[in-house]
Order: structure tokens, then sequence, then C-alpha cells
């Protein structure tokens, strides 16, 4: 992201590809402000500000740049890359949760269909009807049943503040 300016780096974060500098203004007003409510429509409206004097520079409508501009900018623009903080810190939080959620849902789905293909009544607690009715019948290998365990304990340790970045994501290679 190192190339791009941090409004469009946030989106891509979130997803989206990277925008021109005009449509970085709109998306980030319709996502940020308008659809996830992570960012104050003050920010956007010092970013089109910033964006408009650039343009006004451009075009020859100004001609020079007072100082009482430059000053305000400057403190608009600190208080923007102080809040994009924030926003890439919150955008980051959403994607790890959608991970862990997306992970734990996929892998109680996939022992519940599994157990039920042998015949089983699943119970409360997949992890033991999959030792029982899986692993102790060598119908699949220990391992499966650690990355099983390691995907719930992610789960409950995520939820509790416990889980890194690093740590999500080496469950998340070793679930796939």
């Amino acid at each position: 992201y190192a190339a791009l300016n941090p409004s469009q780096a946030a989106l891509m974060l979130y997803g989206i590809p990277p925008p021109t500098p005009k449509e970085t203004v709109k998306l980030m007003e319709e996502i940020f402000v308008k659809k996830e409510k992570l960012l104050e429509k003050k920010y956007v409206e010092i970013l089109e500000r910033i964006r408009q004097y650039y343009k006004d520079f451009e075009h020859g409508k100004l001609k020079e740049a007072k100082g009482v501009d430059i000053d305000r900018f400057l403190s608009d623009i600190s208080d923007y890359f102080n809040r994009l903080k924030k926003l890439f810190t919150a955008i980051e939080k959403r994607a790890e949760t959608k991970k862990i959620d997306e992970m734990y849902d996929s892998a109680i789905s996939v022992t519940k269909d599994v157990l039920r293909l042998e015949g089983v009544e699943v119970s409360v607690d997949l992890t033991k009807d999959f030792e029982k009715y899986l692993t102790k019948t060598n119908k699949v290998t220990e391992k499966y049943l650690a990355v099983l365990k390691n995907i719930f304990k992610a789960k409950k340790d995520f939820k509790e503040g416990k889980l890194t970045k690093q740590e999500i994501q080496k469950v998340w290679i070793e679930a796939s």
C-alpha cells in the first residue's frame, strides 16, 4: 500500500480495488461513513477539501497558497491521519473476526456432516464425538482432531482477546 494514499489503502484493506482520487472520496463516504459507520463525515470532508485545493492548483484557479490555508491543512491532515490509523485497526479487527467465524463455522459444519455420514447422532461436544467415532476407530488421524481442537480454542481465545494476528494466521493455515 506504500504507493497509495492512506485513504486508498483503507479501501483496499476493506476489499475494494484501488480507486481514483475522486472515487476515493465518494467511496470513503459511502462505505466507511454511511454503510459501516466506522468513520465520521468530517474526515471525508477534510479529504474532499484537500483534493479540491489540489485540483484548483492543477487547473490554475489558485496561483499561490496562503499561510492560513497551509496551517489549516496541516492540522486537518494530522487529525485525518490519526483517525485513519484507528480506521485501519477497526477494518483489520473486522477481517480477523470474519476469518475466525468462517473457520469456526466451517469446522462445525464439516464435522457434523462427517459424523452424520457415519450414522452418529451428533451431541453438543463435537470434539468428543469426533474422537470417539472417527479418531479412535482409525477413520481419521489424530492430526485432524488436533486441528479441530485448535480451531475451537482459537475461537474462544479470540473472543477473550488472547489471540494475536500471527496466531490467527497459523490456525487458518493449519485448518486449510
